[in-house]
């Protein structure tokens, strides 16, 4: 195995240098849309709007509730509101129309052409309200005469809008809706949990988490389902947090990218029990069930983690964040009062008690804190355990590592042939060893 510092050799410098990192969103095309055109030539109006007064004439003139009409204009034919004791007449529709919604967030614009009736109103107005759900509706706002245009969004897929007035005449009503990247807010009534949204939501999406605690099946063991997007917090760490309640762990990458991205949580009281790991040369079955990530597994995939705090997990190889084939970037974390082993047999030592690498990871870990973790009996790495992995360690601070008995290597555990580890600009210190209290090369 190599050890590298800037140059080539191995430097630690007491003196932190900034790190930056370009995290580039990929652009999200859309691949739905819709298109609705509507010029009141035809009875459109009556079977494609969601719900509307009637249109006149039926029944005994004067029309005795809010109606609409049409207007013959020359050529053209435009549709009219008129009220009935001051109620307004009403027009509500529910798009897309005779297809089905694509079930992710939409956005666009309706346009339309409006001008008073002077004939039937000289105080004539239309105002408007809209909807993603066709249950919670903004606050009514006029439409004045011109061309103008509404913008209309639902994270459902459905977009909802309501017309009311009197004195007016509208025409040309166009709607262009497009697939847009959403943001998805936890808890709602929709998704009352984060499993909930990360299962609706789609690549470019946002799921935002409301300031909490949060346990409970769907709030933990957290599965991110191959998708690139970014779930966080609203406002951070120090008040959103996900509690394991010392039975499960927080989250599970698996097949991710570095545009599947948590950011902004503390995982606490995460544990995975066991401590069987397959040899080197044997067959790897992926699986959550591995004693891998007692806050944090990634199994074969390459997450960006960012602003997190891992606290008191456990498991027999990375105790705050485990990693097995992967290539996790990581982020202005904290990992801190972690274990490793202690968790199957007496032999069980554990491995990496803050992080563990394993099976040609490559890590990237930016500016952290990797403090107060503590390896069982027989442990390698109380810091960092990489084995036959890679790992650039930059801009982080390495301190008071340990283990409840021995252990090798009481800040970093390097070993294997194909190991690769890259310091810059980090501090290793007052952590305790058997033997290599900093760190041990193997």
């Amino acid at each position: 195995m190599r050890l590298r510092g800037t140059g080539w050799f191995w430097t630690i410098s007491t003196i932190l240098s900034a790190v930056v990192v370009c995290l580039t969103p990929g652009r999200v095309e859309a691949d739905w849309t819709y298109d609705y055109q509507e010029n009141f030539s035809a009875d459109k109006a009556k079977t494609d709007s969601h719900y509307h007064s009637i249109f006149w004439p039926q029944g005994a003139y004067p029309p005795l509730e809010p109606y609409l009409y049409y207007l013959e204009n020359g050529a053209e034919r435009e549709l009219g509101f008129g009220d009935h004791n001051y109620e307004l007449a009403t027009l509500s529709y529910r798009f897309p129309i005779g297809t089905n919604p694509p079930n992710r967030a939409i956005s666009g614009l309706l346009g339309l052409s409006i001008r008073k009736h002077s004939s039937i109103s000289a105080s004539g107005y239309l105002l408007y309200s809209t909807s993603p759900d066709g249950i919670n509706w903004t606050t009514e706002r006029e439409l004045y005469p011109g061309i103008q245009d509404i913008w209309m969004e639902s994270v459902r897929g459905t977009c909802y809008i309501k017309f009311k007035g009197t004195g007016v005449l509208i025409d040309d009503l166009s709607v262009d809706l497009s697939e847009y990247p959403a943001t998805i807010h936890v808890p709602s009534t929709d998704f009352p949990t984060i499993q909930d949204a990360i299962r609706f939501a789609r690549d470019g999406d946002v799921v935002e988490v409301a300031p909490g605690t949060y346990d409970g099946d769907g709030n933990w063991d957290i599965d991110f389902r191959g998708k690139a997007i970014t779930v966080r917090s609203a406002e951070g760490p120090a008040r959103t947090i996900i509690d394991c309640q010392g039975s499960h762990r927080g989250f599970y990458f698996q097949d991710e990218d570095s545009d599947s991205v948590l950011r902004g949580f503390t995982i606490r009281n995460g544990l995975v029990t066991g401590s069987d790991i397959p040899s080197d040369n044997a067959y790897w079955n992926p699986s959550s069930t591995h004693p891998v990530g007692g806050g944090i597994y990634c199994e074969f995939s390459d997450p960006t983690i960012i602003d997190c705090i891992i606290e008191r997990c456990t498991a027999e190889v990375g105790g705050g964040i485990g990693c097995v084939g992967a290539s996790p970037t990581i982020i202005d974390c904290e990992i801190n009062q972690c274990h490793a082993g202690g968790q199957g047999s007496a032999a069980s030592g554990g491995f990496g008690a803050g992080i563990g690498l394993i099976r040609d990871s490559d890590a990237e870990i930016i500016d952290c804190l990797i403090e107060d973790n503590m390896g069982f009996n027989n442990s390698l790495g109380g810091g960092v355990y990489c084995w036959q992995s890679k790992v650039l360690l930059a801009g982080c601070t390495i301190s008071s590592n340990s283990a409840s008995g021995n252990i090798i290597g009481g800040g970093l555990y390097g070993g294997g042939s194909s190991s690769d580890i890259f310091l810059k600009n980090c501090i290793i210190f007052r952590n305790t060893a058997e033997l290599g209290g900093g760190l041990f090369i193997g």
